[in-house]
Order: structure tokens, then C-alpha cells, then sequence
């Protein structure tokens, strides 16, 4: 019977964007456990991911929407802290690694609010 719905055509795949940004937390954790080994070079820039090329490209046709600069300012803070982590990891500073982990969090969790807001629009 789901099939029987419409929502209308849908804006950008934002469950996609999400899995990404989420998978990282995973990484992340990994990293400061050490069971991987990350480079700081090797986090993809909030510009480069597919989401980052999006905001900057076809995204922009949402730009007069009330939340897409905001949308863009914590994109750019999840990947910026994300390095962050990952640089204090490869300097074996694991426990300042662990305490970003929170202000990672806040920003993906204001991403994906912000996401949200912008996709039901």
C-alpha cells in the first residue's frame, strides 16, 4: 500500500547524504581506537565529498531557502572537525581525538536538522 503515495518528486537523496556523513562517525571512532589508520590529507574537504559538489553545483537552485547557508556552514564544520580528529589521532593524541567526537556529533546532528528543514521545503 506504500506504493499508492505520492511525495512529489524528491529534491536531492538525502538518505545517501546521511549514510555518508554518519559513516564517518564509525570511522572516526575506529581511528581513535586505532584499529584504523587515517592520514588528516585523507578527509575529503566539505567542497569535494558528493554532498560538498552538490551544495556548490545543482544545490544552488535551493539557495533562497531559509536554512541552505546555514545547511552549508555546518556541512563545512562536521568535515572540518572530522579533520580535526583525525589529526590529533596521527599525533597519537587520542583523548583530544575522543573529546571532538562531541562537537562532531552537535554538527551532524545541526546537518542533519538542517537537511531536513531544507528537504521538506
Amino acid at each position: 500500500s506504500v506504493n499508492h503515495f505520492n511525495t512529489g518528486e524528491k529534491k536531492f537523496n538525502i538518505g545517501e547524504i546521511k549514510i555518508a556523513h554518519l559513516a564517518w562517525r564509525s570511522t572516526l571512532e575506529a581511528a581513535i581506537r586505532d584499529v584504523i589508520r587515517i592520514r588528516p590529507d585523507e578527509v575529503t574537504s566539505h567542497q569535494d565529498c558528493d554532498f560538498g559538489k552538490w551544495y556548490a553545483g545543482d544545490g544552488q537552485i535551493f539557495k533562497s531557502y531559509e536554512n541552505f547557508q546555514e545547511l552549508g556552514l555546518w556541512h563545512q564544520k562536521t568535515h572540518d572537525i572530522a579533520r580535526q580528529v583525525i589529526e590529533q589521532c596521527d599525533q597519537g593524541k587520542q583523548e583530544q581525538a575522543q573529546s571532538l567526537i562531541r562537537e562532531f556529533n552537535e554538527a551532524r546532528t545541526n546537518l542533519f536538522r538542517l537537511l531536513d528543514d531544507v528537504y521538506l521545503q
